[in-house]
């Protein structure tokens, strides 16, 4: 049985994609842990059926022996090695999509973990991204770098993840961070503070794109007792196939 979170939690998105249906639907999550029994059941249950079309997760917690497979999705996820808690990235695709891999970080302490994928949506080829960098880590030039060598290949990108970089706090960490992403062209869909703990919200999580003028909606929920992490939620003005309802037949 559903608990009220896990319900809760599935009735947005699925309100979202019936919205949305026919445009690109792009959803973050600070899972703040994905390697529990528990935890991967919820997210399994509110996303698989949720026709979101790329689910970008940071702190799955995720390592060489967890369960990572979400039905109806392809993903890509950069690990850590186990007896490292914490950390963690994961893509997850439509699998009507073509999608592959263009590079992941290689799992270091005390460096930023990402992935960065291919995505062909109606022989539009777009390039996604996902990323976590731990509170009071550098080596943030490490990721772009990455991304910039592929950047130029394509018309349309989009980066997804916790940066932790306090956004608002006018902290030259906060600087570093918007100029960086202001260097490659990405622009920040506006949302308000995104982590919420006692009398603390902060404004660690984020969704950029190159692609501003095609935002067609933005907003963030919060998911108490799946994550202290809002979630967020950006549609694009770019088509998506329609997707076909089976039908199941019982044999009485």
């Amino acid at each position: 049985m559903a608990t009220e979170i896990e319900g809760d939690l599935k009735d947005n998105l699925t309100n979202l994609s019936y919205t949305f249906s026919k445009h690109l639907k792009v959803v973050h999550s600070n899972a703040e842990s994905l390697n529990c029994h528990h935890h991967y059941s919820e997210f399994c249950l509110a996303f698989s059926s949720s026709n979101i079309d790329v689910i970008a997760v940071s702190e799955t917690f995720f390592n060489e022996h967890s369960l990572t497979h979400l039905n109806n999705y392809t993903e890509f996820t950069c690990d850590r090695p186990s007896g490292r808690a914490s950390g963690g990235v994961a893509l997850y695709i439509k699998d009507c999509y073509k999608a592959k891999l263009l590079v992941h970080s290689k799992g270091e302490r005390f460096r930023p973990e990402y992935v960065v994928v291919e995505v062909i949506i109606n022989n539009e080829k777009i390039l996604f991204a996902c990323i976590y960098r731990p509170p009071d880590v550098g080596f943030l030039n490490e990721f772009i770098d990455d991304l910039y060598c592929f950047l130029p290949l394509y018309k349309y990108a989009v980066v997804c993840g916790d940066v932790n970089g306090r956004f608002g706090s006018g902290s030259y960490e906060t600087k570093n961070v918007e100029e960086t992403f202001e260097l490659c062209n990405l622009s920040f869909v506006p949302f308000g503070p995104t982590f919420h703990i006692n009398n603390c919200h902060s404004k660690l999580d984020v969704i950029a794109s190159n692609c501003s003028d095609l935002l067609l909606h933005s907003e963030q929920r919060p998911v108490p007792g799946f994550s202290a992490h809002d979630l967020l939620f950006a549609v694009f003005n770019f088509s998506v196939p329609k997707i076909y309802k089976k039908e199941v037949h019982l044999e009485i």
